[in-house]
């Protein structure tokens, strides 16, 4: 976990530590750093826009994304992500709602971290969850025609003003100069609200009044640099949603002018921009070949054993999703660390990958019913699930025969399920099994 930043100004070292990691992992080129600030009160906004990412396949951005968990609960939720947990402001600053002391010294800090990073040579992107991407946004901007751009974002009020929700940085003198003012003016709003050591106790009757993205729109246009709006038919704020007439050609939508987290997503939903189903899981893509469940608790060689070989296997021309499922302990110990490391660490370039932790002890039963609930699937969507226990290990043609074998026999009226292994005992009357079955069969039913 961090610490509050120091005096000095000077994010925590394992924060900086989690972002150099991160940018150094980025497969763009040129490389980003996307950044983004989570807090507890909006996991649920962050997952839907992670599920945004993933239902277009934009798995490079989220390998490019650090999440900033600024208290407990948010970095236990992102779980299987890039997190650092970060504690930028004191308890003494009470809330950080917009226009609180707390909320100006969160926005400070972000602004000397952010600073910090450019000064290091890493170009920063600081993306707000509260939007609905269409295309990937960071390929847009490393698009040659902006190649020259020393910062770039979207006209967020039609007056030619950036929008801090969406701010691609580069290290260039003239975004450090900015951003150097930036944080200097952001120093300035908290040397005026602290009040006899308690910040807290200042009430302002105009919360726009640190805005970073106030003080942001005059420098924008008034110092040099090359700073470049991106078109606004094609990016767009929150207003869309209001527009009788909805134009098709829009790479990035801001679910913002409207007040109220719950009112956003209502907005969502009806506009079919909520990718989340009634358990807050990212709801399924049709178009998945497979989905494999890795059940799991606390065995983490064999589960890293079976990592390798599903790792290992071939599935040209298959798209194929990866879900670990991790039961914790019914003595309320919690989730095995090391199991979750193998689970959060594992790479994969074949699908979706995503980590759950059951709140509470399931049990194998549970973990095996529960992990995958058909009746939640998208209407229409034929969802092909395979089970896999953790001590297993896979064939590297195992993805092949499934999806041949389902293709095959999913419509027959007698198959209810298909297994890889082959069976040791007779459904009636047990005995063994392997003698009734010939040696070279490829698929047989029981």
């Amino acid at each position: 976990g961090g610490s509050a930043v120091g005096g000095d100004g000077r994010p925590p070292e394992e924060v900086l530590a989690a972002a150099l990691a991160v940018y150094g992992k980025s497969t763009y080129h040129p490389r980003w750093l996307v950044m983004i600030i989570v807090s507890s009160a909006f996991t649920t906004m962050t997952r839907n826009f992670i599920c945004n990412l993933q239902r277009l396949g934009l798995h490079q951005v989220l390998a490019s994304t650090l999440f900033l968990a600024i208290d407990q609960p948010s970095y236990d939720d992102l779980g299987g992500y890039n997190r650092v947990l970060w504690n930028p402001v004191p308890p003494s600053f009470g809330d950080m709602s917009y226009g609180s002391a707390g909320y100006y010294l969160l926005m400070h800090r972000r602004t000397e971290l952010v600073l910090e990073l450019l000064r290091m040579g890493i170009p920063v992107a600081i993306v707000e969850t509260d939007a609905t991407w269409f295309v990937d946004i960071v390929a847009v901007v490393n698009d040659a025609r902006y190649a020259d751009a020393d910062a770039l974002s979207y006209d967020d009020t039609g007056k030619r003003e950036p929008c801090g929700g969406l701010l691609f940085l580069r290290p260039t003198r003239d975004t450090l100069a900015l951003w150097a003012d930036l944080t200097e003016q952001h120093h300035h709003v908290l040397a005026c609200v602290e009040d006899g050591g308690h910040p807290g106790n200042i009430q302002f009757t105009n919360p726009d009044w640190g805005s970073e993205q106030i003080m942001m729109f005059t420098m924008w246009k008034k110092r040099p640099g090359h700073f470049v709006l991106l078109p606004s038919k094609n990016f767009r704020n929150g207003k869309w949603y209001f527009s009788p007439v909805k134009d098709s050609s829009i790479a990035y939508i801001h679910s913002n002018y409207v007040i109220g987290q719950s009112k956003k997503i209502a907005r969502l939903k009806q506009h079919g921009q909520w990718f989340l189903n009634a358990s807050s899981r990212c709801a399924a893509v049709c178009g998945a070949d497979l989905r494999v469940h890795v059940l799991t608790m606390r065995r983490p060689a064999s589960l890293r054993r079976l990592v390798e070989s599903l790792q290992g296997a071939n599935y040209s021309g298959l798209w194929v999703d990866l879900a670990f499922w991790i039961d914790v302990p019914a003595d309320g110990s919690g989730p095995d660390k090391e199991t979750v490391r193998v689970a959060e660490e594992a790479h994969w370039a074949f699908g979706i990958k995503s980590v759950h932790v059951w709140p509470r002890n399931v049990g194998l039963y549970g973990n095996w019913i529960d992990s995958w609930r058909p009746e939640e699937e998208l209407a229409g969507c034929k969802t092909r699930v395979i089970l896999l226990e953790d001590d297993l290990t896979v064939s590297p043609f195992y993805a092949k025969w499934f999806a041949g074998i389902m293709d095959a026999y999913a419509h027959h009226p007698s198959v209810a399920s298909f297994a890889g292994q082959r069976a040791s005992l007779r459904a009636r009357g047990g005995g063994d099994f392997g003698a009734h079955v010939p040696k070279d069969a490829v698929a047989f039913g029981y």
